[in-house]
């Protein structure tokens, strides 16, 4: 899929309608989720105001105002930006909400923020669409950039990747290696790779723009049962080891 065809979502009931769970299982998945981006952020230092791109109705703005950070809300669509707009005006969030596009981020933000995160929006796009935005956002980016990809490597990715072939879903599913391929192409260094769970197919992936004089260590993190691949065939020849090794609690969705 192109920038061009990406099936922008305008709508904001409509949306959240769809894809937002409720109930028991809707608590569980955004436990997982949560935890999963507890992880990525436990990584990061001196992250005080990110951009969330696209921001859609502002559905992470919750979790982003638990973490006392400054937000700042993008989104293609200006039905939900607006729909973003009164969210964040109601949780009393400092920071500017408006529409723009992920693709040509830099600028469209009035200071530039620690973190620019990308939730449910990477994997619509093939590679090389993929390789851009992740440069997009890491020119937008004072320091970190926080993508969501799909895995092929969970019990979910697996099945999910399958379906998604045979019936064209226009959803693009990645292993781990392949994640860490496209971060470097776009000049970033990859800092965490971390699944919501085996019965999930989506895996954050943090990543750091070059800072001098700093050898990375990455965190690989893996789905409960799920033996990744080694470290050394990930990151390649001459990287250092990981420092941590992190399973995420058995039940993640």
């Amino acid at each position: 899929m192109s920038e061009l065809s990406y099936p922008v979502f305008r709508d904001p009931e409509q949306y959240t309608k769809l894809r937002v769970s409720h109930g028991m299982l809707g608590r569980l998945k955004q436990w997982s989720e949560h935890k999963a981006l507890d992880g990525c952020l436990s990584t990061t230092e001196g992250v005080k105001t990110i951009c969330d791109v696209p921001c859609g109705p502002g559905r992470l703005f919750y979790y982003w105002q638990r973490k006392n950070l400054r937000v700042h809300g993008r989104d293609f669509s200006q039905p939900m930006a607006d729909a973003a707009t009164r969210l964040h005006a109601e949780l009393k969030l400092d920071g500017t909400v408006a529409a723009g596009d992920a693709f040509h981020l830099q600028g469209a933000v009035t200071e530039t923020p620690d973190l620019v995160a990308s939730v449910r929006f990477v994997y619509y796009f093939e590679s090389p669409e993929r390789v851009r935005l992740l440069r997009s956002l890491a020119a937008a980016s004072r320091r970190y950039v926080l993508a969501q990809f799909k895995t092929s490597e969970t019990y979910r990715g697996r099945r999910n990747d399958a379906r998604s072939r045979v019936e064209n879903r226009g959803k693009h599913h990645c292993s781990s290696a392949q994640m860490l391929q496209e971060v470097r192409e776009a000049g970033l260094t990859p800092l965490r790779v971390q699944p919501i769970g085996e019965f999930s197919d989506r895996v954050f992936v943090l990543a750091e723009k070059p800072q001098p004089g700093e050898a990375p260590a990455v965190h690989i993190s893996r789905a409960p049962g799920r033996q990744m691949a080694s470290f050394a065939a990930l990151v390649g020849a001459g990287r250092p080891a990981p420092t941590k090794i992190q399973r995420p609690p058995s039940g993640c969705l």
